[in-house]
């Protein structure tokens, strides 16, 4: 298994904490802990320090639950798999699903672990171009054509990045028809939806997998709490199997603070 260099992140990681103005980073200002807890009219801070700091909820709790899928149309308990930020929320779906000789289609520019990762499977991986010329649309003629008979998913990120375009409705439904017409996955890395892409494919397909977590939009990447939505529970099932040789649990102080992130997020 070798990996090519997160380039983005290897970056970030030299040059994000030793700088005077950081114009890259993609984080709304993170909360501090007493800004998040005085959301709260109740003594959080005392429930706080009654935790104990044992695994916690394995598979996260309801209230966590309960509050991400208030971002979301649809879904229950059973379609969420809790994860250790959307970075592992990603893997965990990839490594799920793919398998050498297996082909995916994904984009560029897009975020890099969509492609690296799978290739660092022995996954074969093929791009769509994103032009400038066509508004960074996707050209979904092009998609179309380039699906052969081993390809198992279609990999993007909505709102995509770095280039900010989103799918409209009537492009999110020719997006499922293709997937549909050839049995495809699609995974969504929706981190940043919420700042205007309305939709989520994982309430509009039934192999439509989104990832996402606290990390942008809601402030709070400390926290390292991200999950997977999909339909497909039989998927969460064997995510969630495959999560206990990894991350086990996020812990109970994530998981509280996390729930209490989402509770008062709209």
């Amino acid at each position: 298994m070798k990996l090519q260099r997160f380039e983005v992140e290897s970056y970030m990681t030299l040059h994000e904490n030793n700088c005077r103005y950081n114009l890259a980073d993609t984080v709304a200002k993170s909360l501090t802990l007493k800004e998040l807890l005085a959301y709260d009219k109740k003594d959080s801070l005392e429930d706080l320090m009654n935790l104990s700091l044992d695994y916690g909820a394995i598979e996260g709790s309801h209230e966590l639950k309960k509050g991400i899928l208030s971002l979301y149309q649809s879904g229950d308990d059973e379609e969420i798999a809790i994860c250790h930020g959307g970075v592992n929320a990603n893997e965990l779906v990839l490594m799920t699903l793919l398998s050498t000789n297996d082909h995916i289609l994904s984009f560029l520019p897009t975020y890099q672990q969509l492609y690296s990762f799978p290739e660092s499977l022995g996954v074969e991986v093929d791009f769509i171009h994103l032009k400038e010329e066509n508004e960074w649309k996707i050209d979904f003629e092009e998609l179309e054509k380039n699906i052969r008979e081993n390809t198992k998913m279609i990999c993007l990120n909505l709102p995509n990045n770095p280039t900010g375009t989103t799918l409209d409705h009537e492009e999110m439904q020719q997006l499922i028809q293709i997937c549909k017409k050839h049995d495809l996955y699609v995974l969504v890395d929706e981190i940043y939806r919420g700042l205007y892409q309305e939709e989520s494919i994982s309430d509009l397909y039934e192999k439509g997998i989104a990832t996402s977590g606290l990390s942008k939009v809601l402030s709070t990447p400390g926290l390292r709490i991200g999950w997977i939505k999909t339909k497909d529970k039989e998927l969460i099932r064997l995510i969630n199997e495959r999560r206990d040789y990894s991350i086990i649990s996020s812990g109970p102080i994530n998981d509280y603070l996390g729930a209490l992130t989402l509770k008062y997020s709209k």
